[in-house]
C-alpha cells in the first residue's frame, strides 16, 4: 500500500533528504460537502508500528478498567506484531487464560479467569469521519470499534445522558457453537440516560437504535476489513464497510457530546454470561492452540485514521485550480524531533506538492514530495529529523505544487520553537509491581512534572478495591524523581493483584481539586518474594505403557522474563519421541502440562523427561531439569516387530480398498479397546475407538492414501499388531 505522508510504509525522513509519494486516495473519506475539505486529526489516528501501543495517544485498559463481562481488560494482551510478508505492524490483542494466582475477583463481586483487551484516544473529538482496519479473530471474543462520551450532557439528574455509537460489534469465531452473530459488522446507538426517581441520580436503562439498519456482512471475515463511520450532526450517523454505504443511523436524543475511539477485545454479556452474543463462554482448553493457534485468537488492528472537516474557500481551492495552502499561518511547538503540518491543495490534473523545512537561516533542514491527482485534498505531513530542533522563532514550511520542475504557487506556514511550560504529570515508569512481604513501609519512587507546589500521593488498595496503606509527600514546582514513603497497618503477606492510585494535587487541596492528575489505567502488584529464575520438575511418571496417549508433567517454575516452555519426552538415542511447546508468563507458580504421544513408543528403561524454560530475550540462560531413567513397558517392542506377524491376530483382505477384517484368536475375555493406524515412520494417521467390545471388529480405511500401514489392536490385556497395503 502506498499512502499519505502519514501512513505506513513511506519514509523516515532525515536531514537535507528528498522522499517522493505517491497518493492514492481509495481509502479517502466520502465526499465532503461543499466548501469543506477532510482533515486528518493525528492526535486520534495511528498506523501502529513496532512500538505500539503508544500510550501518549491511547489509555490502556488494564485490571481495573474490567466491565461487568466475563472477560477482565488486561494491558498484557497488547504486543505489537510484524507482517511476516512486509514490514508493515499491527496492534495485537490476543486474550489469555489466567493462572490461578492472576486471577481477580473485582468489587461487584465477579471473579475473572480471563481476560481480552481495550484501549481508547486520549483525544476525543465530535463529528468527523472515523476508520479503522480490522481483523476479527478466528476465538469467542468480539472485535470491536466504537466510541463512547466520558462525561453526559449538562443539565438537571433527568436531562443528562452519555452517549455511543458502534462502529463495529462482531465475532469471527468458526469453531463449535459458533452464533448467528458472527461476521457481521453490527452497527449501533445507545443514549445513556439518567433518574432521579429512586431518590438519588442513578443511570436507568439504555436507549438503543440502529434505525433499522442490518448488519453488513463481512467481505473477508478472518481477514483485513475497514469499517467506517460518518457521524455527521447530532442526528446523523452514516456506516461503511469497506468503503460503501450501508446505512444511517439516527439516535433517540442528540448526540453531540465529543467522544473517544475505542478498540476492544472482550466478551459480550446480552441475555446471559453463558450467551456470548450466541457463542459459547471462553473456557480454558479453548486457549489452548491445539484449538486455536495464537495469531487465531488474537484481533489485529491495521490503523485508525479520523479526520474531520474544515472550510475552504471554494474560490481559490477548486479542482480547476492549481493551488496549495497551509491549514494555518503559524505553528507554535515544544521542541521535537518530529515536526508535522497540514497542507491543503487543489490540482487541475497529475501534479508534485513540495513540502521544505527551513531554519531560522533559511538553511534547508528536510524535503518531502508528493504525487498528488486531480482534486482538492488535504495531506498530513511529518518531518521525522534526527534531533530536536531548537529553540528559536521563524522556522519555516514552504508547501509548492509543481508541475514537473515548474513552480506554479506556493504558501508558507511559520514555525515557532518555544520553551516547554510545566504541566502537571506522573509517570508510571519505576513504580514497582513487585514488593517483598515481611515489611509494612515502602519507598516508592514517582516520576513527576508540576507547575504549582504540589502533594503526590499512593494509596495501596486490595484486590477488592478497599484501602490497605498509603503515603504521600510535598513536592515543589518543577520535575524530577519523589520518593513516597508508604505505610500499611499491618506487615505484608504473599498475595496478588492489590493495586496503586497514585494522583497528585495542589497543596493546600485534596483528591477533589479539579486539576488532580492520577496515572492511568492503575498499576497492579503483587507481594511475593524475589525471583530467582529456576525450574524443577516436581512430578513425573518413571514408567508408563507404550500405547500411553498422554503423559502428564509436575514442575515448578520462577521467571522475571515471559518464555518458551518445552517439554520432551527423550530416547536412549537422544532422540525427541514426543514434546510439547507453550509460551509461559513471568511469576513463581507449580503447573502441569500435558504431553501427547502421537507415535510408536519403543519399550525401554533408559528413557528421560526433560522440561525446559528459555526467556524470550535471553535475559538468563535456559532453565532446565530432567527425570532420568524413565521405563516404558509393552507388547510392541519396535518397528522390526511389526514386521513379525502375530500369531494370534489375521487381517484381510490384505491388501484392501477399504474395509480391513481383524480376528483375535484368544481367549472370550480378551476384547478389543482401541484400533490404530501408523504410517511406516510411526505417525498416527487415524484410530477407531469401539463401541462393542469383542474380539474382531472391521475398520474403514478407505480414507487414507495408497501405501503400506502397520495397524495396532489394543486389548485389555495385551497389544497386538500386522502391517497392511492400502490399495
Amino acid at each position: 500500500m502506498k499512502h499519505m505522508s502519514f501512513f505506513k510504509n513511506n519514509f523516515l525522513p532525515v536531514l537535507l533528504l528528498l522522499f517522493c509519494f505517491e497518493l492514492t486516495y481509495a481509502l479517502q473519506p466520502p465526499t465532503p460537502p461543499s466548501g469543506k475539505v477532510w482533515v486528518l486529526n493525528h492526535e486520534m489516528s495511528d498506523e501502529f508500528d513496532v512500538n505500539s501501543p503508544d500510550i501518549s495517544k491511547w489509555n490502556v485498559f488494564d485490571k481495573g478498567n474490567s466491565w461487568d463481562r466475563t472477560s477482565a481488560f488486561d494491558k498484557r494482551i497488547h504486543e505489537a506484531v510484524k507482517d511476516p510478508n512486509s514490514d508493515n505492524y499491527y496492534l495485537s490483542m490476543n486474550p489469555m487464560w489466567y493462572y490461578e494466582d492472576e486471577r481477580f475477583t473485582s468489587s461487584g463481586g465477579r471473579t475473572y479467569n480471563f481476560a481480552g483487551g481495550g484501549m481508547d484516544t486520549h483525544t476525543m473529538q465530535t463529528y468527523g469521519y472515523f476508520e479503522v482496519r480490522i481483523k476479527p479473530s478466528d476465538f469467542p471474543m468480539g472485535s470491536g470499534v466504537f466510541m463512547n462520551s466520558r462525561g453526559t450532557t449538562g443539565g438537571s439528574c433527568n436531562q443528562k445522558y452519555a452517549t455511543e455509537l458502534d462502529i463495529i460489534e462482531n465475532m469471527g469465531y468458526t469453531g463449535p457453537g459458533a452464533g448467528s452473530f458472527n461476521n457481521y459488522q453490527h452497527v449501533n446507538s445507545h443514549a445513556k440516560p439518567y433518574s432521579d426517581a429512586s431518590g438519588s441520580c442513578e443511570t436507568i436503562k439504555y436507549e438503543s437504535t440502529n434505525s433499522g439498519v442490518s448488519g453488513k456482512p463481512l467481505e473477508k471475515p478472518l481477514d483485513f476489513n475497514t469499517v467506517g463511520m460518518w457521524w455527521k450532526d447530532e442526528d446523523t450517523a452514516e456506516f461503511y464497510n469497506n468503503g460503501d454505504y450501508f446505512g444511517t443511523i439516527t439516535p433517540t436524543r442528540d448526540f453531540y457530546l465529543p467522544m473517544p475511539i475505542i478498540l476492544t477485545m472482550e466478551t459480550y454479556g446480552w441475555g446471559n454470561d453463558e450467551n456470548n452474543a450466541t457463542n459459547p463462554k471462553p473456557v480454558e482448553w479453548m486457549f489452548e492452540d491445539s484449538f486455536r493457534s495464537k495469531e487465531q485468537r488474537a484481533v489485529l488492528y491495521d490503523w485508525v485514521r479520523v479526520w474531520k472537516l474544515t472550510d475552504i474557500d471554494a474560490t481559490v481551492l477548486n479542482d480547476g485550480v492549481n493551488n496549495v495552502k497551509g491549514l494555518v499561518e503559524t505553528i507554535n511547538e515544544y521542541p521535537t524531533n518530529k515536526l508535522s503540518a497540514t497542507v491543503i491543495y487543489s490540482a487541475t490534473a497529475n501534479k508534485n506538492v513540495v513540502a521544505t523545512l527551513y531554519d531560522p537561516s533559511n538553511n534547508v533542514l528536510a524535503v518531502q514530495n508528493f504525487e498528488v491527482t486531480k482534486g482538492v485534498r488535504s495531506i498530513f505531513t511529518e518531518f521525522n529529523l534526527d534531533s530536536d530542533l531548537a529553540i528559536a522563532n521563524n522556522y519555516k514550511i514552504v508547501f509548492e505544487i509543481k508541475e514537473g520542475t515548474t513552480l506554479l504557487t506556493s504558501d508558507t506556514t511559520i514555525v515557532n520553537i518555544v520553551t516547554k511550560p510545566l504541566e502537571k504529570k506522573l509517570w508510571r515508569d519505576g513504580i514497582p509491581t513487585s514488593l517483598v512481604p515481611g515489611f509494612n513501609t515502602y519507598d516508592i519512587d514517582v516520576k513527576y512534572e508540576t507547575d504549582v507546589n504540589s502533594t503526590l500521593v499512593i494509596e495501596v488498595r486490595k484486590p477488592d478495591g478497599s484501602w490497605f496503606g498509603g503515603g504521600n509527600k510535598n513536592v515543589t514546582a518543577g520535575n524530577g524523581v519523589a520518593t513516597v514513603t508508604i505505610n500499611t497497618p499491618q506487615v505484608t503477606t504473599v498475595a496478588a493483584n492489590y493495586f496503586y492510585k497514585v494522583y497528585m494535587y495542589r497543596q493546600g487541596m485534596d483528591w477533589r481539586d479539579p486539576l488532580n492528575v492520577s496515572i492511568s489505567p492503575t498499576i497492579y502488584f503483587n507481594v511475593e518474594e524475589p525471583i530467582t529464575p529456576s525450574i524443577s520438575i516436581t512430578s513425573a511418571p518413571t514408567e508408563f505403557k507404550q500405547d500411553i496417549s498422554k503423559i502428564d508433567v509436575e514442575f515448578n517454575y520462577a521467571t522475571t522474563k515471559n518464555g518458551i516452555l518445552n517439554i520432551e519426552l527423550i530416547n536412549n538415542l537422544d532422540q525427541v519421541v514426543a514434546s510439547e511447546t507453550r509460551t509461559e508468563r513471568i511469576g513463581s507458580r507449580t503447573l502441569t502440562r500435558s504431553v501427547t504421544l502421537n507415535s510408536i513408543i519403543n519399550p525401554g528403561d533408559d528413557y528421560k523427561i526433560t522440561v525446559k524454560f528459555s526467556p524470550e530475550d535471553g535475559s538468563f540462560e535456559d532453565l532446565i531439569d530432567t527425570v532420568y531413567n524413565v521405563n516404558v513397558t509393552g507388547d510392541v517392542v519396535s518397528v522390526d516387530d511389526f514386521m513379525n506377524s502375530n500369531d494370534k491376530m489375521s487381517i484381510y483382505p490384505n491388501p484392501t480398498k477399504g474395509a480391513l477384517t481383524i480376528n483375535l484368536d484368544v481367549a472370550s475375555m480378551v476384547v478389543i479397546q482401541q484400533i490404530e493406524v501408523f504410517s511406516l515412520d510411526g505417525k498416527k494417521v487415524t484410530s477407531f475407538n469401539l463401541e462393542e467390545k469383542k474380539s474382531s471388529s472391521v475398520i474403514d480405511v478407505s480414507q487414507l492414501e495408497k501405501g503400506v500401514y502397520f495397524v495396532k489392536v489394543i486389548t485389555n490385556k495385551l497389544v497386538y499388531s500386522k502391517i497392511f497395503i492400502k490399495k
